[in-house]
């Protein structure tokens, strides 16, 4: 049957979604494919966990890459299956980050924790998953012309496990049958009502995780480095998902406020200052022209 391509038909999020198998994965640092100057705005690149997927459908390649944060904070070991910290501050990965989006909702669907635990990305291989692009939390703030156009932020994430890599399905075997019953869950396809409360069980869960305490702040007038290193990296995933890749400051400010929603306050307000400041995003390598934001 043809599809509508009428505005109001529509998806919210990019492509591709469905049914898919991660061939290959590795941590890398990515550098956004040279579209991003990070050598010239003086900051370094994110390290990103990057999944070498397969439609099931078509057989068709796709890659995605999930970034950790800042290469600043977090490099990938030196065969590139694991994240390891860059100094003795770090003691974690932030929450709001595309890897722990992603992480989370496996771990919700019923991956084992133990493999999360001690994760290496050849582990993940050959994990077959329904993928989708969950709507970000409402932030409760009105939205603007833009986002009411073309919609809300998205993340990559899994909707269901349809099958669970043999390493990790064996470890969920050994676990015994708690680990059993949440595999045997994950591979349920909730619909309704039950997917709604599935859904609210996540959502309050993700609420109620703890979030790391805000770094002591620097000597002088100069930001926290680590502060200012999560500003640019969320400040670049806010402009590289916008239409024409150009955003109101308003519209950036509303995107980073959903974005950092159930982050702890004090390390919130000084990303939002420092996303606010326009000396402060020039000097980061944004343009800011008749307030809108764009990569210089």
């Amino acid at each position: 049957m043809p599809l509508s391509l009428l505005q109001a038909d529509g998806l919210v999020g990019s492509l591709p979604i469905g049914d898919m198998e991660v061939v290959d994965a590795q941590f890398e640092i990515y550098d956004y494919d040279g579209k991003v100057d990070f050598a010239g705005a003086d900051r370094k690149p994110p390290t990103c966990l990057r999944l070498d997927l397969k439609l099931l459908i078509d057989g068709s390649d796709h890659c995605e890459h999930l970034s950790a944060g800042s290469s600043d904070n977090t490099v990938p070991s030196s065969d590139y299956q694991t994240l390891e910290a860059q100094h003795e501050g770090v003691k974690g990965v932030y929450l709001n980050t595309k890897l722990m989006q992603f992480m989370g909702t496996l771990e919700a669907k019923g991956y084992p924790k133990s493999m999360l635990n001690n994760f290496t990305a050849k582990s993940i291989i050959g994990l077959q998953f329904t993928a989708e692009r969950p709507v970000a939390p409402d932030s409760g703030i009105k939205r603007s012309e833009k986002q009411e156009k073309y919609g809300p932020p998205t993340f990559f994430g899994c909707k269901e496990i349809i099958r669970l890599p043999k390493g990790v399905a064996a470890a969920a075997k050994a676990g015994g049958a708690g680990a059993t019953a949440g595999a045997a869950a994950a591979a349920a396809k909730p619909t309704g009502a039950a997917a709604k409360i599935a859904a609210a069980k996540a959502a309050a869960a993700a609420k109620a995780a703890p979030v790391a305490a805000a770094p002591e702040p620097e000597a002088g007038n100069e930001p926290n480095p680590e502060i200012s290193s999560r500003a640019v990296d969320l400040v670049i995933d806010i402009i590289t998902n916008a239409p024409n890749s150009a955003l109101a400051m308003n519209g950036v400010k509303v995107k980073a406020f959903s974005a950092l929603k159930t982050e702890d306050k004090a390390i919130k307000d000084e990303i939002l200052a420092l996303i606010m400041d326009t000396d402060w995003l020039a000097s980061n390598g944004f343009d800011v022209t008749n307030s809108v934001v764009s990569i210089a």
